[in-house]
């Protein structure tokens, strides 16, 4: 879920592939962080945790199900109620289409090699937190790959937070694109819009609680003090620290696969694979930029191409099984992630005493 920049590296790549015209007029101006919010999908509605009436419902649903129904709405939404190519609106809805292939790729991967954990069992609480850490782990070798750059060079505030507020036409707009997508899950929710306002609110104050700019060893050592390390002493410290970007893992653990490690699907088991967590990127991107080509279709057209929701993909975005439905994992071979969190943790903790 927490995978910003993975999703928006992939999304990137997948629309340089698809309209190199079109990447470079979206990452040059204003509207880069409009496309790389859209991005992250219904991953915004996980955030929607704080202000009431949430909306995490709604990310829950829209991982579940109708992922590509809601695609198909946000561009029918775009018809009726926008129509400028150039708009906030349509750079959002570019980046969101490419949500659901990364998902679907990289998914059984973290969740083999995280865990999870289950009611009843609390042997299994030992994993709680692993699926976001390892996510932050994967984005932080990701983005190294990429830009021969440290993690704390991805700022939020630049890349993701279009400047000032979000568009205020933006929940609306959500709401419309959910009516469309899931007409009887939202027939009664007279509140949709107020829950996505909030879930924009709660999504800008998590993602710049867990900035690496800001969270990284450089901005401490220079005295900054964000409200999520203020808070790593008290009973959430775990749980803050699974979601910021580490800067101490072990290097010599084959987060990404690249060196051989092997993996099966959580709910199918065999065959083993030995694809690493690049190749399944690699593999996302192209899927992607063949569902971007129907979208950029359908604006150009102002039409909703046929195909558009099969083409995204109706099935669930996180495991399950060989028909796209939700299943329960079974099989998991999880990395050292709790002695890595915990670790993470301490150091965090010596440096804070240190200051």
């Amino acid at each position: 879920m927490p995978s910003q920049i993975a999703h928006a590296l992939v999304a990137e790549a997948a629309l340089a592939r698809t309209d190199p015209d079109e990447a470079r007029r979206i990452a040059a101006g204003a509207l880069g962080p409009c496309f790389r919010l859209g991005c992250q999908g219904p991953d915004i509605f996980y955030h929607s945790q704080r202000t009431r009436p949430l909306a995490l419902h709604y990310g829950v649903l829209a991982h579940r199900r109708g992922f590509g129904r809601l695609v198909e709405g946000m561009l029918e939404t775009w018809i009726r109620e926008d129509g400028d190519p150039a708009s906030s609106w349509a750079a959002f809805l570019l980046g969101f289409a490419t949500h659901g292939a990364l998902d679907r790729a990289a998914h059984p991967y973290i969740v083999h090699g995280s865990g999870w954990t289950e009611p009843g069992k609390p042997e299994t609480e030992r994993f709680r937190g692993c699926h976001a850490f390892l996510e932050r782990i994967l984005d932080i070798l990701l983005w190294e790959g990429r830009t021969g750059t440290p993690v704390s060079g991805f700022d939020v505030r630049v890349r993701l937070l279009p400047a000032g507020e979000f568009p205020p036409e933006f929940p609306a707009r959500l709401t419309s694109a959910f009516r469309r997508a899931y007409p009887s899950e939202t027939a009664g929710d007279p509140r949709l819009t107020a829950r996505f306002a909030n879930a924009l609110a709660d999504t800008r104050r998590f993602l710049l609680l867990t900035n690496p700019a800001e969270t990284s060893r450089r901005a401490e050592g220079s005295g900054h003090d964000p409200e999520s390390l203020r808070h790593l002493r008290g009973p959430h410290g775990r749980r803050i620290v699974s979601v910021l970007y580490p800067e101490t893992f072990d290097r010599g653990v084959d987060w990404a696969s690249e060196r051989g490690r092997t993996w099966v699907h959580p709910c199918r088991g065999e065959p083993v694979r030995r694809d690493s967590f690049f190749d399944l990127c690699a593999a996302a991107e192209t899927e992607a930029a063949g569902l971007l080509r129907l979208v950029l279709e359908g604006i150009r057209n102002r039409s909703v191409p046929q195909g558009l929701a099969d083409a995204a993909g109706n099935g669930t975005l996180n495991v399950g099984d060989a028909e796209g439905r939700p299943a329960r994992p079974r099989f998991q071979d999880p990395f050292p992630l709790a002695e890595a969190m915990s670790e993470e943790l301490r150091s965090r903790l010596s440096l804070e005493a240190s200051h």
